[in-house]
């Protein structure tokens, strides 16, 4: 979440002048940027108007979900079927929705406590007084730069079990100074999965979907990288699972 508002704002003095309505829209993430287009596009096309009004009419005592399902829309499967069903309601609703309400029905929206706590924060005198004192002693903290190019550019990565050189936290901030993503599902989409001890029903997905799935070690080589508390020996030696 620090990290979504140092992207979103650029600077302290930003964050400090934003507004709650400003804090609620930086903390709400997209997690599918291009289905809400695709299926806008899809339900606005003429000749799928006409296929969406006769399913309508044949599957009149089908669940929304089944329905949408029905459609082929796609990326459109199963479990965005029924996120579709449950936001509209009606296969009327859902053909008349603007694009800014499919976005919204594959968002995650922040808990609207936290903006709040957020704007209190920065609008708090004493909590300014500190923020000034550190800014007048030329503390300087830094734009975040989005990073477009690094040894995992393009990449999107799942991490899955227990790691011996990284937390959690660290190999996925790794993997984004290195400009990948990380993300906590398998799909078509994923570049390849690093599994650790005890990986769980993830590397069984990978494998299903015939994505890569490397250990630690060879994640190590990819990117180049030694941590202090990695022996040579220890990374050398990894390999395709």
């Amino acid at each position: 979440m620090a990290q979504e508002l140092a992207e979103k704002f650029g600077s302290i003095e930003n964050i400090m002048n934003a507004t709650l309505k400003e804090l609620k829209k930086a903390l709400t993430i997209e997690k599918e940027r291009k289905i809400p287009k695709i299926i806008f596009d899809f339900i606005n096309n003429e000749e799928n108007k006409k296929l969406i009004r006769k399913t309508k009419e044949e599957n009149k005592n089908l669940p929304l979900w089944q329905l949408i399902k029905k459609l082929r829309i796609p990326k459109v499967g199963l479990k965005r079927a029924k996120e579709l069903a449950k936001k509209f309601n009606t296969i009327d609703k859902l053909i008349n929705a603007k694009l800014e309400e499919i976005i919204k029905t594959f968002s995650i929206i922040p808990d609207p406590v936290i903006p709040k706590s957020i704007y209190d924060y920065f609008h708090n005198k004493r909590n300014l007084d500190v923020i000034k004192e550190m800014l007048i002693l030329k503390v300087k903290p830094e734009t975040i730069k989005t990073k477009t190019s690094g040894e995992l550019a393009g990449m999107s990565i799942v991490i899955t079990g227990t790691l011996k050189h990284f937390s959690r936290q660290q190999i996925e901030q790794l993997i984004k100074d290195l400009g990948g993503k990380t993300s906590s599902s398998v799909s078509k989409r994923t570049t390849f999965l690093v599994a650790g001890e005890d990986p769980g029903l993830k590397l069984q997905e990978a494998k299903k979907l015939g994505i890569d799935v490397i250990d630690e070690n060879k994640f190590i080589r990819l990117i180049q990288h030694k941590p202090k508390l990695a022996k040579k020996s220890n990374y050398e030696q990894g390999q395709l699972f």
